[in-house]
C-alpha cells in the first residue's frame, strides 16, 4: 500500500467513523414506535389515558427547612434581573444656611518625571553622530521619543543621551552599567 493510499484511507476513516458511531447510538437508544401509534383495523373508542398520581413526597428535615425558608421570603415584584436591585444613593450632607461653601482645594498636579519608564540600553556613535537604543527602539538625534521629548545629543563616551523638552529645558539619561 502506498503512502498516498494510506493517507486516503486514514482520511476516509477519520470522517466516516464518527458518522457511523452517531448512527449506531441513535439506532440503539431510539425507542421503537409504540403499538398505540400503529393504525388499527377497526375503529374503536379512544381509551382514556391513565396518569399515575404520586402521593406527596417525603421530605427530609433539611429539605422541609429550606422549603419553609423559601415560602417565608417576601414576594419579588418588579425585579426582572438580579442586576436590577436598587442601590441607595449616598447620603447628601446638608450644610447649615449660615455656613459658607468651603473653598475647593487647589488641584495640584504631581510633578511627573518625563524620563520615567525610559531605559537606555545601548549607544553606538562617534563625535559626528550616533544611534541610541531606548526601550528597544533605535533613535538618532532629532527624533521624538515621546510627545514633548526630543533627542538632542548622543554622547557615546559617557553613555548619555540628552533630551530637550518643549519648554526648552534639557534632561539627561544615563545608561546603567550591568
Amino acid at each position: 500500500m502506498t503512502s498516498k493510499q494510506r493517507t486516503l484511507l486514514v482520511d476516509a476513516a477519520t470522517v466516516s467513523c464518527p458518522l457511523i458511531l452517531v448512527v449506531a447510538v441513535r439506532t440503539l437508544f431510539t425507542p421503537a414506535p409504540s403499538q398505540a401509534s400503529a393504525p388499527k383495523a377497526s375503529p374503536a373508542q379512544p381509551t382514556p389515558a391513565v396518569v399515575p398520581v404520586a402521593g406527596p413526597a417525603k421530605l427530609t428535615p433539611e429539605q422541609q427547612k429550606a422549603l419553609d425558608w423559601i415560602a417565608g421570603l417576601p414576594p419579588m415584584t418588579g425585579l426582572v434581573s438580579p442586576l436590577d436591585h436598587p442601590i441607595a444613593p449616598p447620603p447628601v450632607v446638608q450644610q447649615a444656611a449660615h455656613e459658607p461653601d468651603p473653598e475647593p482645594a487647589p488641584a495640584t498636579t504631581p510633578a511627573v518625571d518625563p524620563l520615567a519608564g525610559l531605559k537606555l540600553s545601548g549607544i553606538l556613535g562617534n563625535e559626528t553622530g550616533g544611534l541610541a537604543a531606548i526601550n528597544g527602539r533605535v533613535y538618532r538625534v532629532g527624533d521624538v521619543v515621546r510627545p514633548g521629548l526630543k533627542l538632542k545629543l548622543i554622547d557615546a563616551r559617557t553613555n548619555t543621551v540628552t533630551f530637550s523638552q518643549d519648554d526648552g529645558s534639557e534632561l539627561k539619561l544615563h545608561r546603567k552599567q550591568q
